[in-house]
């Protein structure tokens, strides 16, 4: 009992020297320097880090991106040099009917147009290069990789700039899959275009072919189309080689052509034509693409002669890095300059 009793005051005792034992040793002052970082050293942190990031993430982009966007890509795929890039500008101009008709001229509307020195190198090639006979060429097409891109464009303002009095150009359309064919080949009640020529009776007639009094261009509608695949079968059948006595009369025939992705109809032109020119646009044809339809057509590929890069960004990076452009851009700028 006394040695409970004694270890029971001895906890007692224990327990009440339990608890905060504190001691004032000198009174509080505000710090001199802040504990915690400088804002503007975070903001500063945070931009380089957030520029490496960036970086790292454009790097990614661009790699996995397979869009054309210089002409030195352009020419790697084909294999043949890129001949123009070009910005595309509005133009307004008046469509023009033939000379034998009376009809009043349609009001002036405004287009997208290809300046004229872009397709300068284009020209001066087809002009001065031969086909695999021999003579000069006179069946040329212009193509693209999938429809409406461009290549309706480039065959008609090309058609124009080598056409001239003494050298007479005409302009066929034949590509039944285009959405928006250009506004000089549109057919109207009573005219007769590619298609309703073949069907008939295979010859051209004043009706079917429009002339430009101030460029002398002739140019052909693609006619009457219910079924596009079944209108191109019929355009590049054996029926338009009984044309070619009438295209004799002309100088050079410029057709413009259906899209890669319409890989039949375009391998058979292919057999037709002396040549084809490849239109691509900027940031919107893809090198994959365009190379796998190279690959699975080696007769249209063979036929390409060069390409045109249309509605380039004026972006200073592309001139830059890209000799082919830096000299097509001072060439512009030197042919326009000349014009004026």
């Amino acid at each position: 009992m006394e040695t409970a009793e004694a270890a029971s005051g001895w906890l007692q005792e224990q327990l009440r020297s339990v608890g905060p034992r504190a001691t004032v040793v000198s009174a509080a002052y505000p710090p001199i320097h802040k504990s915690n970082t400088r804002g503007l050293f975070i903001i500063a942190i945070a931009g380089v880090i957030g520029g490496f990031i960036g970086l790292f993430a454009a790097l990614i982009l661009s790699f996995f991106d397979t869009r054309i966007r210089n002409p030195e890509q352009l020419a790697n795929v084909i294999g043949q040099p890129c001949l123009g890039v070009g910005k595309t500008s509005s133009r307004t101009k008046k469509k023009a009917g033939t000379a034998d008709n009376k009809k009043e001229l349609r009001p002036a509307s405004a287009k997208v147009a290809v300046d004229d020195p872009a397709l300068f190198n284009v020209a001066s090639l087809i002009q001065s290069s031969t086909s695999e006979t021999g003579s000069r060429m006179r069946y040329v097409g212009v193509t693209s990789l999938q429809k409406d891109n461009g290549s309706a464009l480039v065959a008609e303002q090309l058609s124009r700039l080598i056409s001239t009095p003494d050298h007479k150009v005409l302009l066929v359309d034949a590509n039944a899959y285009s959405s928006s064919a250009s506004s000089e080949n549109s057919v109207t009640d009573g005219e007769r275009g590619l298609i309703d020529i073949i069907m008939d009776d295979g010859e051209l007639s004043e009706k079917a072919v429009k002339r430009e009094p101030d460029t002398g261009l002739s140019t052909i509608s693609i006619g009457t189309v219910k079924n596009s695949q079944r209108a191109g079968q019929l355009i590049w059948s054996d029926k338009l080689r009984e044309l070619k006595p009438s295209f004799r009369q002309y100088d050079l025939v410029v057709f413009n052509l259906p899209p890669l992705f319409a890989s039949t109809d375009v391998g058979a032109a292919s057999k037709y034509l002396d040549s084809i020119i490849f239109v691509a646009e900027w940031a919107k044809t893809s090198q994959t693409d365009l190379a796998t339809a190279l690959a699975l057509n080696p007769s249209i590929h063979k036929k390409i002669i060069g390409s045109v890069l249309i509605n380039a960004k004026e972006n200073p990076l592309i001139f830059l890095f890209s000799p082919v452009a830096n000299f097509l851009r001072k060439q512009r700028t030197f042919l326009s300059g000349t014009a004026k």
